[in-house]
């Protein structure tokens, strides 16, 4: 099959937005529908925003009329050629009169029911692709955008299982193992964590921030496990070759459901790339998992504001902002780029809607449509290059039980990683979750764990499972704890030992014949340490362990206020690497069977049965 690279739009009605399958224009659909194609889109997601009472009030009760204008939807985009991406649900799964969108019965069973009637109907198209939820938030309905408890009985019970499955030695009632945990006191209940949990305090008091890094490992899991669940509904009756997606945006790089847990549940992988315009790169890297495509679903520009109230950008430079979204979604090794949205939207009370998308409210186009139709056809032109993909040699491990802390420092971390990797060294990476590493079977060349100072015991395992199978692993800063900040003596383990300090204002490390600077401010005086090896030098540790080595820096570099100290530490791992197997972007080429399923022929116009 020839690589289908994505250059896609979002499309709602040009009239009426997102009222379109309730004021259906199918004859407006048309004449969009053929300006797209003239573009270069050759996909187009649309879907169910907000009001899906309206399309099925009650459980087994849909709004036919609705569903029929989807049927004159989805014929018109194939009249065009053009495959769907439909979105179910946004930021929360409605629960349509329950208390919890994921775990509770009554939510679930009107959820599946609302899926299937679609799955079902479009059964013989295999030209539809679903998403599941448009950046999902677990699982408060008061705190979206976020993940907080919501505390109801279903919650509860499912936090108590995880539990038991995760601690087994805790089970029975006896909750000491926990206590010791979370540093919680001999008589206190093993409870969600409270809101207080979260923040970050000089003096915690009666918080317990560390059981959030755990709350946080449930909310992925529970995610995924609800994903797989709809998902096996939509299989159950749909088409089988119909994909399967979730559309998350950044914050799936932090707390919220995030593409490095939730993959296993889907065919491909998206990301949603609005607010970090200085880490396009590093958000493409960090979300893309082991063995999965992943799509750039939606991007754009947010609209943002001088202080008198006149735009930030110009129209100019906002479709310069939105080429380099484009082209990295491409150059990243990414299949492709949805961007939002072809026609504004004018009738939300919001700047970002109505400044957002290709076309004013008259219907005039802005300058940000020609790179779209300047990336599409340089696709179109090169799709038969998009093939021979190769993993990158370099694995960036993402620590997240750092992550997850209310101290973390693991996001500037990666960040800085790959920004030196890619550009001061020249040299393409991937990344994977210190609680996937099972997912990597061969030992890449160098493995990155930047400035963690957290790691479960079993991400370290397997980190030098693969060292002693060949690789080289780069450790920065202190790691002599577990994910729960237990002590852990790994280095002297490995005849190293070695001790923790707080971080100073100005620090130096020797790395080979060259004394590197590295300065720390403000809050990192508070929240940094470094490692002491035995003997006191700062200076590079390096272990021999079986085919591979271990490469310390004792100084959390990634966090210092220079880039340049990274840079020096990561050239002399990398400089055999340059132009070596530097991977050429091939979309779906990685990822598993069902994932190159979208291609020329899936387009070829058929025929539908008779819509029931």
């Amino acid at each position: 099959d020839v690589p289908y690279p994505v250059t896609g739009t979002t499309y709602m009605g040009s009239d009426v937005h997102r009222k379109f399958l309730l004021e259906p224009n199918p004859h407006l659909w048309d004449r969009d529908f053929e300006a797209m194609h003239r573009a270069g889109v050759n996909m187009v997601r649309t879907g169910i925003w907000t009001g899906w009472k309206n399309i099925m009030l009650d459980a087994g009760a849909p709004n036919e009329a609705a569903l029929r204008a989807m049927d004159a939807f989805v014929l018109t985009a194939r009249k065009h050629r053009i495959p769907l991406v439909f979105t179910f649900f946004a930021f929360l799964p409605e629960m349509w009169g329950g208390k919890n969108p994921y775990f509770d019965p009554r939510s679930l069973a009107a959820q599946k029911e609302f899926v299937s009637l679609f799955a079902r109907r479009y059964a013989s198209c295999r030209e539809i692709i679903w998403d599941l939820i448009n950046e999902p938030s677990f699982c408060s309905p008061d705190h979206l955008w976020q993940t907080r408890p919501n505390y109801d009985e279903f919650e509860t019970a499912a936090w108590n299982a995880w539990l038991r499955r995760q601690y087994p030695a805790a089970t029975g009632g006896e909750t000491s193992r926990l206590q010791e945990l979370y540093r919680a006191a001999a008589d206190e209940p093993i409870a969600l964590p409270a809101l207080a949990d979260f923040d970050d305090a000089n003096i915690f008091g009666d918080r317990r921030p560390l059981k959030v890094i755990d709350y946080r490992r449930f909310a992925q899991e529970s995610f995924a496990a609800w994903a797989s669940e709809i998902a096996a509904t939509i299989r159950a009756n749909g088409h089988p070759s119909q994909l399967i997606t979730v559309g998350q945006d950044e914050g799936g790089t932090y707390e919220r459901p995030g593409n490095q847990f939730g993959a296993g549940a889907v065919d491909f992988t998206c990301l949603h790339n609005w607010w970090l315009n200085d880490q396009l790169l590093w958000d493409n890297v960090v979300t893309k998992a082991p063995g999965k495509a992943n799509l750039v679903e939606e991007t754009g520009v947010m609209f943002y504001e001088t202080l008198d109230g006149r735009p930030w950008r110009s129209e100019r430079e906002v479709a310069d902002l939105l080429r380099r979204k484009m082209v990295l979604s491409l150059g990243a090794g990414s299949a492709g780029f949805i961007e939002w949205i072809w026609n504004t939207n004018p009738y939300m009370a919001s700047e970002n809607e109505a400044a957002i998308g290709f076309h004013r409210v008259d219907g005039t186009a802005k300058p940000e449509l020609a790179p779209l139709i300047q990336c599409a056809r340089f696709a179109a032109e090169h799709r038969k290059r998009f093939t021979g993909r190769v993993d990158e040699d370099v694995l960036l491990v993402i620590p997240h039980a750092e992550m997850f802390s209310v101290r973390n420092f693991a996001t500037e971390a990666t960040q800085r990683s790959v920004r030196v990797m890619h550009y001061h060294c020249g040299v393409p990476m991937r990344a994977v979750s210190e609680y996937a590493l099972t997912a990597v079977t061969a030992p890449p060349r160098l493995l990155l764990l930047p400035s963690a100072r957290m790691l479960s015991a079993e991400a370290w395992v397997k980190l030098l499972a693969l060292v002693e199978a060949g690789s080289t692993l780069l450790v920065t800063g202190p790691l002599d704890r577990d994910d729960h900040w237990i002590a852990v003596d790994r280095f002297g383990a490995l005849g190293v030992p070695s001790t923790s300090a707080t971080i100073a204002p100005e620090e130096t490390l020797l790395v080979g014949d060259e004394t590197v600077r590295l300065g720390y401010r403000g809050d990192k005086l508070q929240r940094l340490e470094k490692g002491i090896p035995a003997g006191g030098a700062d200076a590079l540790v390096m272990i021999q362990r079986g085919k591979g080595t271990l490469v310390w820096s004792p100084l959390p570099v990634e966090l210092a206020e220079e880039a340049e100290p990274t840079a020096e530490l990561s050239r002399p791992s990398t400089s055999s690497m340059k132009f070596v197997k530097s991977p050429r972007v091939a979309p779906f080429a990685s990822a598993p069977a069902t994932a190159v399923a979208l291609n020329a022929k899936v387009l070829e116009p058929r025929s539908l049965p008779p819509f029931s």
